[in-house]
């Protein structure tokens, strides 16, 4: 609450409304668990009680209004105060909509159960889902409660998901170089101004976004270090010994132009990522073409990346939905436990390192000759195609020439304890079925040691 005021009546009237305020949120909170609760096992009686419940917080809606109203009209309210009734106004809105939410799941579960409509759903998915919601809901009103701003606003960028994937390259004692993929540049751009701003303004960092100031070329495959040495000044070491994988630092080049070098590899091959000014990129590219001539330097583009990155089972776009934890990508290593970051309460809830969850996992087919499909359903060899014995989907397919056959990504329950069992990849919609072979998501070269030879 604010500073005490003059008139005793007004820190009660203050204070009573507040009360109103998280008594709804209980109520709210409530609702969300039964109406899950009531989806999950199908009970029409626990529907009808969220259903009731959302009379009472309509009317408590009503009621913290009417006493805002009149707190407004008899107190005239400033400054501090004023934006304090504003926030509670808005806050019991809010509310009121997810108790309608929770209102429209019940009255979905009483219509799917007269309707006599399958009675299965992926319980693991619900949990995640009311686990998530619950703590959200909860973290907010206890900021609420203390008037926590920055626990507020915490909440929008704390689900645990992934958001993105990308490097970031240490060039300087404070001087760092981000990469991030092309489709959410402007977001993490975005999410580190948010962070920078409203959750750390104590920090002394700037951002830039230098895109459009570098031309940046991939340089990949077994012969990428033999050809870069012969664009680089003589001096220049890029041996494995002196510019190991994930080695990155400032070069310049035969003709005295100084560029940067990072050994970086989405492809799964030896493979570099080299940068100079934009306006120099042209002529970079000409001349990695003309000394590359002899080797049997080749343009290659989106479509052969994505095949190498799935037979790498490198996760991109198809995989980073959003909904996808780093437990679930089989990226959990990289979270650490010695130390606190963006997301990491969350990150750390069991819903979100369930093993009855989805999974990262490869997949091959049984016949060589079949060909796999992006989005079909993974079912057990003898169960019917039915929504309840669904146990994840297909996310990414390729042809993998070197292979000689079809390969793909997807999320299977419990996935990585279910390498070498058999499944049917289902896809209902275009009429296409095959029978896949679990694996592991690494199809080629799974110690790296084309990419760190």
């Amino acid at each position: 609450m604010p500073d005490k005021h003059l008139s005793t009546q007004f820190d009660s009237q203050l204070n009573n409304v507040s009360m109103r305020v998280m008594e709804l949120g209980g109520l709210v909170e409530s609702q969300i668990r039964q109406a899950v609760y009531a989806l999950s096992e199908f009970s029409v009686e626990v529907a009808d009680q969220v259903i009731a419940d959302e009379a009472r917080v309509n009317m408590m809606e009503v009621d913290i209004d009417r006493e805002l109203a009149s707190i407004i009209g008899r107190r005239q309210p400033t400054a501090v105060d004023l934006r304090l009734l504003l926030a509670i106004s808005k806050t019991t809105a809010n509310l009121e909509r997810v108790g309608d939410e929770a209102e429209r799941i019940a009255r979905m579960v009483k219509s799917i159960i007269a309707d006599g409509m399958p009675r299965a759903l992926p319980s693991s998915d619900l949990r995640t889902a009311i686990e998530l919601a619950s703590a959200l809901l909860r973290k907010a009103l206890d900021a609420f409660a203390r008037l926590d701003a920055v626990s507020a606003v915490e909440i929008l960028r704390e689900d645990g998901r992934v958001m993105d994937d990308g490097t970031v390259a240490r060039l300087g004692e404070q001087h760092w170089f981000m990469t991030t993929t092309t489709a959410n540049a402007v977001a993490v751009y975005q999410h580190m101004q948010h962070c920078h701003q409203v959750l750390w303004p104590e920090l002394d960092v700037q951002f830039t976004s230098v895109t459009e100031h570098w031309a940046q070329f991939a340089v990949a495959g077994p012969r990428s270090r033999e050809l870069l040495q012969r664009v680089l000044a003589p001096g220049e070491d890029i041996s494995n010994g002196a510019f190991p994988y994930m080695a990155a630092r400032a070069v310049t080049l035969a003709d005295g132009l100084r560029g940067r070098l990072f050994r970086l590899s989405f492809s799964g091959e030896l493979a570099y990522e080299i940068a100079v000014p934009a306006r120099r990129g042209d002529a970079l590219i000409r001349r990695l073409f003309e000394a590359g001539r002899d080797l049997g330097v080749v343009p290659y583009g989106l479509e052969a990346l994505g095949v190498m990155r799935i037979e790498k089972g490198h996760v991109a776009g198809n995989e980073l939905t959003g909904r996808t934890s780093a437990q679930q990508l089989g990226l959990g290593r990289m979270l650490s436990t010695k130390k606190d970051y963006i997301g990491a309460r969350l990150a750390r809830l069991p819903a979100l390192d369930d093993p009855a969850d989805v999974q990262l996992v490869g997949l091959k087919p049984l016949d060589r000759s079949a060909r796999l499909v992006s989005g079909a359903h993974f079912l057990p060899l003898a169960a019917p195609s039915t929504f309840e014995h669904e146990q994840g989907h297909v996310t990414s397919v390729a042809y993998s020439p070197s292979l000689g056959h079809w390969i793909a990504l997807g999320l299977l329950k419990d996935g990585r304890q279910r390498h070498g069992e058999r499944l049917r990849a289902v896809d209902l919609l275009r009429g296409q079925e095959a029978q896949v072979e679990v694996c592991d998501p690494v199809f080629i070269d799974p110690q790296g040691e084309r990419l760190r030879g």
